[in-house]
């Protein structure tokens, strides 16, 4: 196993993000890539916010991407723990040593002060810093702020006249002149320790040798039923270029393919289309049932799909889903397309009204449709091979071919001009409310 490794460190703050993901993913993809050690902890000092909940969510989701970890919150390791705020201990002994070296200070400035001081600076054009007020505070004066009932952040002394730089893996050199930078907080009055703090001992102590940073402000992950290949997938995309013009890439190809030096410099730009696209490819390989497990909780959300299943369900809602397989995205699309079996009532397609019941008054429409209705009438059992035979019967009876057949059932059915196999759409909708459709078609020609 290489020396490199990695981490990745998110706030359960919330639900987990695209832009989490990405950075989780790249620092995977890394770590793969060198035969490194992938690291995963929690940053919880934000207490307020915190909770076990998004923890888990976090977890959850890593696993549903495919990024297992070699280290951390629950596999264990020799660094641990790994939630800062079981390291609290170890933070308080390093803010000891700073404060005992003289590298890090008490400060008693309450927030209104430093707010004024701040709006000062600014007023004369200056970059807000903290101005040092404290940094040489007398035991008396110490004093007198306690007595006032003020907690002390602890600040660390940042040297003047420094300059820091670093090689970065995308964006090469980078350097920064101490000056602007002013003595920051790197413990809360509550003495938690600050993120920025906290996250360089947890670096330190747990050997990470390659930092690889999230893009701020990216989506919030699309809760869609998407595919975890087709997000991973996109994700990589993300900000990442290969070496060619493909674009699907299976998790070892990923792997095997990434480098970090084709990482744009630029913030990725979140791209939905591109999202679909992707996933798009992916759903078409899926079998009908797993398509039917990806779009059930979006048809139970639309009350088409009660919450106990029987085989006929599972055989309706299966089929359903087939029919729609070219026509969506991502699973949640498929609320999209279903209005057309909920009600009785047939609603012409908005937008398109008069172009459709210009089917249905077409000349030869009446007939169609009657001929139809009666053939259904006579089926006792209604599948897609049935209603192909039936339409085809139709078509010899009418003497009629092609759009004159299949516009005006479409139409009279599903209010719509065009739509997935009409075979199918017959068979989903059942021979009763096909029939109650038929006889009440005479309303959408008005």
């Amino acid at each position: 196993m290489s020396s490199m490794k990695v981490r990745f460190a998110p706030s359960p703050t919330g639900p987990f993000h695209i832009g989490g993901a990405r950075s989780a993913l790249f620092n995977w993809l890394l770590a793969r890539k060198e035969k490194g050690t992938f690291v995963l902890r929690i940053e919880d000092t934000d207490l307020a916010r915190s909770t076990r909940e998004s923890e888990e969510n976090i977890k959850a989701s890593l696993q549903w991407l495919g990024m297992n970890w070699d280290e951390g919150i629950d596999v264990g390791g020799n660094n641990g723990p790994y939630r800062q705020t079981e390291r609290l201990d170890l933070y308080k002994e390093v803010t000891q040593r700073l404060l005992d070296e003289g590298k890090a200070y008490e400060c008693y400035c309450t927030p209104e002060e430093l707010d004024a001081v701040r709006q000062e600076q600014m007023d004369r054009g200056e970059t807000p810093k903290y101005n040092g007020h404290c940094q040489h505070l007398d035991e008396e004066t110490k004093a007198k702020y306690i007595a006032e009932g003020r907690k002390p952040t602890i600040r660390l002394r940042v040297p003047l006249n420094k300059t820091y730089a670093f090689d970065d893996m995308v964006r090469g050199h980078v350097s920064f002149e101490s000056n602007g930078v002013g003595d920051f907080v790197i413990v809360k009055s509550d003495g938690i320790p600050v993120y920025n703090f906290a996250v360089v001992m947890d670096d330190h102590m747990m050997g990470i040798t390659h930092v690889i940073r999230a893009e701020e402000h990216l989506s919030n992950t699309p809760r869609q039923g998407y595919l975890p290949e087709a997000l991973v997938n996109f994700l990589a995309l993300l900000g990442w270029a290969p070496e060619g013009e493909e674009e699907f890439f299976t998790q070892d190809e990923l792997i095997q393919a990434f480098s970090m030096d084709r990482v744009a410099k630029n913030p990725a730009v979140f791209d939905i289309d591109k999202l679909n696209h992707i996933n798009f490819h992916y759903m078409k390989n899926l079998s009908d049932e797993d398509l039917f497990h990806l779009c059930l909780p979006h048809l139970k959300e639309v009350g088409l799909a009660p919450d106990s299943l029987n085989q006929a369900d599972i055989d309706w809602l299966t089929l359903l889903c087939s029919t729609f397989r070219d026509h969506i995205s991502y699973g949640a699309q498929i609320k999209d397309h279903v209005g057309m079996f909920m009600g009785e009532t047939v609603f012409l397609e908005e937008g398109h009204e008069e172009e459709l019941r210009a089917v249905l008054n077409e000349e030869t429409a009446p007939t169609v449709l009657g001929a139809f209705r009666n053939a259904l009438a006579e089926l006792d059992e209604i599948t897609p091979d049935v209603v192909k035979a039936t339409i085809k019967a139709v078509m010899k009876e009418t003497a009629l071919k092609g759009k004159f057949v299949f516009m005006p059932i479409r139409v009279a059915l599903t209010g719509q001009m065009h739509g997935p196999d009409l075979n199918n759409i017959v068979t989903l909708l059942g021979k009763e409310k096909c029939l109650h459709r038929l006889d009440n078609v005479s309303a959408l020609t008005k």
